[in-house]
């Protein structure tokens, strides 16, 4: 019978475990960023609605939280005066990450404005659903690839 002895105390491989962890999450956070970004982007750059306050197109972004508690939140650029869309955009992403504690990560793509649902559903302007769609699809090809691209 062999012997099998560990040289390595246990507070060692603790710590670089959690080291581990970190760099594993933070690649899937920055990962997560990206693609919030980009749909976020998308859905304003593609709606085809007449915004005539600015305050819809302002309300659109995203956040990225970990544990319920917000991490990243996008700008809400405000467009055509558009600051209380924007105030209400950044709310409700920040509100929807919150509700999610025991999530490791939450991302979210949003536009605050209550009628948001109605210039898209009811009169079928895209206000979040292309960027919705670019999210999907990013998420589910940029965190492999970068979780392949962790060196842990």
């Amino acid at each position: 019978m062999i012997e099998v002895r560990m040289d390595t105390p246990m507070s060692e491989i603790d710590k670089y475990l959690d080291e581990a962890e970190e760099v594993i999450f933070k690649a899937i956070e920055d990962a997560l960023i990206e693609a919030v970004k980009e749909s976020a982007d998308e859905a304003r750059s593609c709606g085809a609605y007449q915004d005539q306050t600015g305050n819809l197109r302002s309300s659109i972004g995203g956040a990225v939280g970990r544990e319920g508690k917000v991490t990243w939140v996008s700008d809400f650029n405000v467009v055509l005066g558009g600051v209380e869309g924007a105030a209400k955009g950044r709310m409700l992403a920040e509100n929807l990450i919150a509700q999610y504690p025991d999530a490791d990560f939450c991302a979210v793509l949003v536009a605050g404005e209550d009628y948001a649902v109605y210039v898209q559903a009811l009169h079928g302007l895209d206000v979040t659903a292309s960027g919705e769609a670019l999210l999907r699809e990013l998420l589910e090809s940029t965190i492999p690839i970068k979780m392949e691209e962790v060196k842990v």
